[in-house]
């Protein structure tokens, strides 16, 4: 599958009425279909302002009276409008134009940041969408569309919001191609961070997409390398990563420093998930501070923050947290375990002698509270009844 997606040989019969790309066919990977494309637009480019001058040379010749025709530039200009269409079929060859609302992302996440749409689409209104995205028909939807890449392109079109269509080669590959080609193509176009990778790493973890050998394969590092990174993205927490960023300056030291920060202090109840979630929703860049990229900045301000509570530089945000109260649950004769609670959490620990019972409340949990919430509900409403009626 590896060579398919890459070298473009794809193996799969195109279903009927599908267009497959003969370009990724002919030049391979994403780098040489975007240079292609590129160089056909250069040579198209060049060869319409050669057609203007020549327009422009034969109007003044006209206007001067010097001669009504002139073969010599005549036939000049001929040949550079025929190269202009030539240049043009070339570069819609196999090229289908596409309806942005027919085309679904189901892809796992390989960006943390998606920047510089209104840029690109300003650079596509333009210009135009010079290099196609690509797409495969969806296995179940008959014409819809699957992104393989060019989600930038693609949401830069639907910025635009005018009614144009998204150039697109289409190819009837299985989801591991196109996971391969996805990857192969943010490796051309941009140098992945190392947390992207990571955050990469682990989508691909979650999306059961192979073993993690199978991860390091598609990834192009070590499967030891993969296991360092899901610790550092399961440590941390992706809600958090998406809210930091891509971090271009922020390599693999820092995050190991961050992973064992976090962990530590949430383990210490210093601090919680949530409230670092809540801390970077809240957290925006000062000015004279935008020389650098905004998710390097924030990296930094929350990792000076943590520092800070837990040096006691600040007071920890969870300093006010009500203590817990502990019970012992007794059914009957027998002491099951105990329950921690609060009003902000509720633990049951159940002791190891009743590792049957624990089996089965595991088993059962859902239907266990379902039941309990329930029962909770109307007793809630009996309640405000009784209180309604004294009232």
């Amino acid at each position: 599958m590896l060579q398919a997606a890459m070298s473009g040989q794809i193996a799969a019969k195109p279903k009927k009425n599908v267009q497959v790309d003969d370009k990724l066919r002919k030049v391979g990977p994403f780098g040489a279909v975007e240079s292609t494309f590129k160089e056909l637009d250069r040579k198209r480019q060049d060869a319409e302002a050669e057609a203007a001058r020549l327009t422009e040379e034969l109007r003044e010749l006209r206007e001067s009276g010097a001669s009504a025709s002139n073969p010599e530039l005549e036939g000049k200009l001929e040949a550079a409008l025929h190269e202009i269409e030539s240049l043009k079929a070339q570069a819609n060859e196999g090229v289908r134009e596409v309806d942005p609302s027919a085309i679904i992302d189901l892809r796992p996440a390989d960006r943390l940041d998606i920047e510089g749409i209104e840029d690109l689409a300003d650079n596509i209104r333009l210009n135009g969408q010079i290099v196609p995205i690509l797409l495969r028909p969806h296995p179940d939807a008959e014409d819809q569309y699957l992104l393989v890449y060019g989600r930038r392109r693609w949401e830069a079109i639907k910025h635009l919001n005018d009614g144009r269509t998204v150039r697109a080669l289409i190819s009837d590959m299985d989801e591991t191609q196109a996971i391969r080609a996805q990857v192969s193509e943010n490796a051309d176009r941009m140098d992945q961070t190392f947390i992207e990778v990571s955050f990469m790493a682990n989508t691909l973890r979650e999306a059961e997409i192979g073993t993690q050998r199978d991860i390091a394969s598609i990834l192009n590092i070590d499967e030891h390398e993969v296991s360092k990174r899901l610790k550092i993205v399961r440590t941390i927490g992706t809600e958090i990563l998406r809210r930091i960023g891509r971090c271009p300056n922020t390599g693999r030291p820092a995050w190991e420093k961050a992973s064992k920060l976090v962990s530590s202090m949430i383990e210490q109840e210093m601090v919680s998930e949530a409230q670092i979630i809540e801390w970077l929703d809240g957290y925006e860049v000062g000015e004279g501070q935008t020389k650098d990229h905004p998710s390097n900045l924030r990296f930094a301000a929350m990792m000076q923050w943590l520092e800070s509570i837990q040096t006691g530089q600040t007071d920890s945000p969870v300093a006010d947290k009500p203590s817990l109260s502990v019970r012992e649950v007794v059914v009957g004769d027998q002491s099951l375990g105990s329950i921690k609670a609060n009003d902000r959490q509720f633990t049951l620990i159940l002791r190891k002698k009743n590792s049957g019972f624990a089996a089965w409340m595991n088993a059962h949990a859902e239907e266990v509270l379902e039941s309990a919430y329930t029962r909770f509900i109307e007793d809630t409403h009996n309640e405000a009844e009784e209180e309604g009626s004294t009232n």
